[in-house]
């Protein structure tokens, strides 16, 4: 997606997180209605700032009285479009003599002002990977040649009861601007999943619940999954939310081929694989934080803090049904009795040691042979990687024949890659 200027901007519900743009409006803080200063809030890739001439507060010293650093909860705005604006946590990031610059952890667009903010009971996001997930790659659609009308069958959505209070939905969907169409026209296709909740409660809660299912579908496309949208609803009031975070361009499209499994091989019994999958991700919940902040952040991690992180995430994952104070090599060994014959060159001892090590930088009676190497750093690493999957994928209600083929999948790459280096060494 190219970057869209003001020229060409629509709305900003419209428009995709990818997209970059600036927009005019006036700004106030709450009940400071009479004190608007004109702005406008800029938006690059996840990095949302907003920029005023004047103070808010209608003095020389900016926003604010104090520290340029203090907090602003919340910011109104109208655009030009006349779209209504809140800003939620908004800090002051640099100021010149009549420029303010605050950067803005999260926006809603269309927001309802004089309502309880930031109360939800329906979250969608749209994901890049979600179509080719869901493995449907067309769209059912009727091309009507005299009266060059196109007309389509709205899918169906997959509906998976979590629990008592909440529901998710995945949803393929398509957008067709008007109804007469070029003879060749390419429909714009989406997919998204939506969160739906029997109350109205805060975005973070909806979002957090959102976040396993994201984890959910990083597992099965062992990718960074990135939202290209998120929409929030209370009924059937639709906000664009924007949120501030860094988002990595070069995985917007995924690889597919790296994929363990896709939604047509568990579709029989979805419902249950995802409902045990969320009651895994609030029982393993640190264990998972750490170790898919590891696959997000991979490339900008050196080896020896990625294996501390896999290290930790297996450690904080066995404590949870073993709370003893025992080393880790003996935690690994037990979640490794299962799987040994698939795992080769796993010294659990040499792990224990290097995760002392690298974590301190020394260690008692140091022995340079017990600690791994670069090259057996990243194997070991690359194992424990796995080994954490395939404890998550062993628990969910998987057919066993789709389990030992991705536990196959998932160990041949290793092994292949670390004889393959062997060779060539």
């Amino acid at each position: 997606m190219g970057k869209i200027t003001i020229d060409n901007l629509g709305r900003l519900s419209d428009i995709t997180l990818y997209d970059q743009y600036e927009k005019i409006g006036w700004w106030w803080l709450p009940n400071c209605e009479d004190k608007h200063v004109c702005g406008k809030i800029i938006y690059n890739k996840g990095r949302i700032s907003l920029e005023t001439m004047f103070s808010m507060t209608g003095k020389d010293t900016g926003f604010l009285d104090n520290l340029d650093l203090q907090k602003i909860p919340v910011i109104f705005g109208t655009l030009d479009t006349g779209e209504n604006i809140r800003l939620i946590d908004c800090r002051m990031h640099h100021r010149t003599n009549n420029k303010c610059e605050h950067r803005v952890l999260k926006m809603f667009s269309n927001a309802r002002w004089n309502s309880p903010p930031e109360k939800f009971n329906k979250l969608s996001v749209e994901y890049s990977s979600l179509f080719e997930w869901l493995g449907i790659k067309t769209i059912d659609v009727q091309h009507d040649e005299e009266k060059n009308i196109i007309t389509h069958t709205a899918p169906k959505s997959i509906p998976v009861k979590l629990d008592n209070e909440n529901e998710l939905n995945f949803f393929i969907g398509y957008s067709i601007s008007h109804h007469y169409l070029p003879k060749n026209y390419i429909i714009p296709q989406f997919a998204s999943v939506t969160l739906t909740h029997n109350k109205q409660i805060s975005f973070e809660i909806l979002y957090e619940k959102l976040k396993y299912f994201r984890y959910f579908l990083m597992l099965a496309v062992q990718n960074p999954v990135y939202p290209i949208k998120i929409h929030a609803r209370v009924d059937n009031e639709l906000e664009a939310v924007f949120l501030d975070q860094e988002l990595d361009q070069d995985k917007k499209d995924i690889d597919n081929q790296n994929m363990l499994f896709t939604f047509q091989q568990i579709k029989d019994n979805h419902e249950k694989i995802i409902q045990t999958w969320y009651e895994l991700c609030a029982k393993y919940d640190k264990s998972l934080m750490i170790f898919f902040s590891n696959m997000f952040h991979s490339k900008f991690l050196t080896l020896e803090l990625q294996f501390l992180q896999m290290a930790q995430s297996l450690e904080a994952f066995h404590r949870v049904d073993n709370k003893k104070d025992i080393h880790l090599k003996d935690r690994l060994n037990e979640l490794l009795l299962p799987y040994q014959d698939h795992f080769i060159n796993f010294d659990t001892a040499k792990i224990e040691k290097s995760r002392h090590y690298y974590s301190h930088g020394f260690i008692e009676d140091y022995n340079e042979s017990e600690i791994l190497d670069i090259q057996n750093l990243y194997f070991s690493t690359m194992r424990m990687d796995r080994l954490i999957q395939i404890c998550l994928l062993d628990k969910l209600p998987l057919n066993q024949e789709l389990k030992n083929n991705i536990i196959t999948k998932l160990m041949s790459d290793v092994d292949k890659t670390e004889i393959l280096n062997q060779k060539i060494k």
